[in-house]
């Protein structure tokens, strides 16, 4: 995902990418949004150059009907 975009759950937890819930980078309301767009860009760097982008992200819209 890298750091342009950012994956907020329904909780609020906010992370880098959909699939690494290990690199949680705050909370969408429990953070200053100076420390949460910080810890934001300290977790996107270990998935900003990840080959795994592809069929496995995609797949997040298989069933979606237009």
């Amino acid at each position: 995902m890298g750091t342009d975009a950012l994956v907020v759950d329904c909780d609020g937890a906010v992370y880098p990418c959909f699939h690494r819930r290990d690199l949680a980078a705050g909370h969408i309301l429990g953070e200053d949004p100076a420390d949460l767009r910080a810890n934001i860009e300290r977790a996107a760097l270990r998935v900003r150059d990840a080959s795994c982008y592809g069929e496995h992200c995609v797949s997040l819209f298989c069933g979606v009907e237009d």
